[in-house]
């Protein structure tokens, strides 16, 4: 699965369900007493929407961060401060891990303006250790706030090649 698929999903699948979740308690409380001879309780109603909106606020979260992070990303391409890193190490993410797999993130450091600052790239998916051959990243950082940076990990392929048997 590419890096970008994941939050898609995630929006993709949670909003819709949180929707449908409302409409049913809807329909079920205000038409369905109509059809048969007891329909949706009070508690039930509120219930179903209040699972509703924990689904829908759950993808709406998701699409709003993934769109930020993007405009972010964006604006530090085009006005961000590149700097140069040294690599530090690669280390595996086991605070996420889906399907039994976690992926792994690029620490590299910069030492400038009197204090050593320490980068994490986003997370990839298969091990980058092999296509690190640099000992310099580039990084781009918000010129007012060095906590706002996008690390280029363009030299890691999105997904890994398939090895030969």
């Amino acid at each position: 699965m590419k890096r970008s698929q994941i939050p898609s999903v995630i929006y993709y699948v949670f909003m819709p369900v949180g929707l449908l979740l409302i409409a049913g308690a809807c329909f079920f409380y205000f038409y369905a007493n109509k059809f048969v001879s007891e329909g949706l309780s009070t508690e039930g109603f509120f219930e179903m929407c209040i699972m509703g909106m924990i689904f829908f606020g759950i993808g709406y979260g998701v699409l709003s961060y993934t769109k930020k992070r993007k405009e972010d990303i964006e604006w530090l391409k085009m006005y961000g401060r590149k700097i140069e890193t040294d690599f530090v190490k690669v280390e595996m993410n086991r605070y996420i891990s889906i399907n039994k797999r976690h992926p792994y993130i690029i620490f590299t450091e910069y030492k400038g303006s009197g204090a050593t600052h320490i980068f994490r790239s986003e997370n990839i998916w298969h091990d980058p250790t092999s296509y690190v051959t640099q000992k310099k990243i580039k990084v781009l950082v918000d010129p007012n706030n060095m906590l706002k940076y996008y690390m280029d990990v363009s030299f890691v392929p999105e997904e890994e090649p398939e090895k030969a048997f």
